[in-house]
C-alpha cells in the first residue's frame, strides 16, 4: 500500500497555548504515546525499494523553474527569524488532517482498503517523531510543537464513519485502475499526473484547512509515494502547487 502525500502551503493550524489534549471538539487525538537517487536494490518482485518520488517532483519542478537555492535562502532567513522571536516555551498547533482511501470497492483491510488502525498508527508515529518522542540519537532534535489529527466532521458537517478516514471506491468514481501504470520514467510521470490532475481535484478537501493524504495503490510503479511542494507566497516557488492539487 503506498501513499500519495498532498501538502499545503496554507495549512489551517489552531493555536493553542495549552495542552493538546484540548483540542477543538473536530479533532480525533492520539495518543501521546544533493538528492539522493532511488536505490538500486529491488524487492521480490523486481522493483525498486525505498523509492521516493522527490526526485521525479523535484525534476518536474526544476523544469519548470522552480529554484532550490532561493528557496533555502527564503527558508534559513525565516528560521533565523522565528528562533529570533519566540520564546522559550514551545507554543502547540493542532493539525487537521484527513486520509482519501482509494480502493476498489472490497470490503475494508482486503487491498488497497486498509484497515483504520493501520491509519492510526501512522498518526500517532507522525505525532510521535515530530514531538521528538522516537528516541532520537540527534542533540539538536526537538518538539515541533505540530500535533496531527484525524477530523471527525467533514467539510458538509456530516460525521465521519471513522475519524479522518474518506473512503472512495475508485471504480464507482470512475477513476484508473493504479495497477495499470508501469514503472518506467515516462510511466510515473502519466501516473502522478492522472493524480494530480484527476483524482485530487475531485477529493480534495479544503487545502486552507487540512492536511489531505492520498492513500492509492501504484505498487506497480515502484514508487513508495511522493509529496507535492508548497507554494507558501514565495517569489522563486512560481512553480508550485495550487488550491486544488496541493
Amino acid at each position: 500500500m503506498l501513499m500519495a502525500i498532498a501538502g499545503s502551503s496554507s495549512l489551517y493550524a489552531q493555536k493553542i497555548n495549552r495542552t493538546v489534549s484540548s483540542a477543538p471538539r473536530n479533532l480525533l487525538v492520539e495518543s501521546t504515546n544533493t538528492y539522493s537517487l532511488p536505490s538500486t536494490k529491488t524487492n521480490p518482485n523486481g522493483y525498486i525499494k525505498d523509492r521516493c518520488g522527490f526526485v521525479t517532483q523535484m525534476d518536474k519542478a526544476v523544469a519548470a523553474g522552480y529554484n532550490r537555492a532561493a528557496f533555502e535562502d527564503v527558508i534559513n532567513r525565516k528560521i533565523a527569524e522565528l528562533k529570533a522571536n519566540r520564546g522559550t516555551a514551545v507554543t502547540n498547533y493542532i493539525i487537521p488532517v484527513v486520509f482519501h482511501v482509494i480502493h476498489n470497492g472490497t470490503a475494508e483491510g482486503t487491498g488497497a482498503n486498509i484497515l483504520a488502525a493501520q491509519i492510526y498508527e501512522q498518526v500517532d508515529q507522525m505525532n510521535k517523531d515530530f514531538g521528538n518522542l522516537s528516541g532520537s540519537p540527534f542533540g539538536v532534535a526537538s518538539n515541533t510543537g505540530l500535533r496531527f489529527c484525524p477530523v471527525l466532521i467533514d467539510p458538509n458537517g456530516i460525521t465521519l464513519a471513522q475519524p479522518g478516514i474518506d473512503r472512495l471506491n475508485r471504480v464507482t468514481m470512475g477513476w484508473t485502475d493504479p495497477t495499470t501504470f508501469g514503472s518506467t520514467a515516462g510511466q510515473i510521470n502519466t501516473m502522478i499526473n492522472y493524480i494530480d490532475n484527476t483524482i485530487k481535484p475531485n477529493s480534495i478537501w479544503n487545502p486552507s484547512q487540512y492536511v489531505n493524504i492520498w492513500m492509492y495503490d501504484f505498487s506497480n510503479s515502484g514508487l513508495l509515494g511522493y509529496a507535492t511542494f508548497p507554494t507558501a507566497g514565495l517569489p522563486d516557488l512560481s512553480a508550485g502547487e495550487t488550491a486544488t492539487d496541493a
